[in-house]
């Protein structure tokens, strides 16, 4: 199966090839020097709103109640003019 893979030399030159999975190492265009394979850090976002991430709803829910909190004793205490200072302040 062939994959894109990002290849790194000891000069710090990378490289993104599409190639064979089993490729471990190549060499540098730049530079001619033996190039390995990187391991690159995979993207994530979890979706809270969705509810499909339990965990990840629960933080938000509570951290979302914690901030309505703010706001409501910043009203109680000062008026409205507070809580709309305090929402721009999270």
């Amino acid at each position: 199966m062939r994959i894109i893979r990002d290849f790194q030399c000891s000069n710090d030159h990378i490289t993104e090839k599409f190639l064979e999975n089993t490729v471990e190492s190549i060499e540098c265009p730049e530079c001619g020097e033996p190039s390995n394979k990187l391991i690159s850090p995979v993207r994530s976002h979890l979706d809270v709103v969705t509810g499909d991430f339990p965990g990840a709803t629960a933080k938000w829910a509570r951290g979302r109640e914690k901030q309505i909190q703010r706001e409501r004793k910043a009203v109680a205490n000062h008026g409205d003019d507070a809580a709309w200072d305090v929402a721009k302040n999270r």
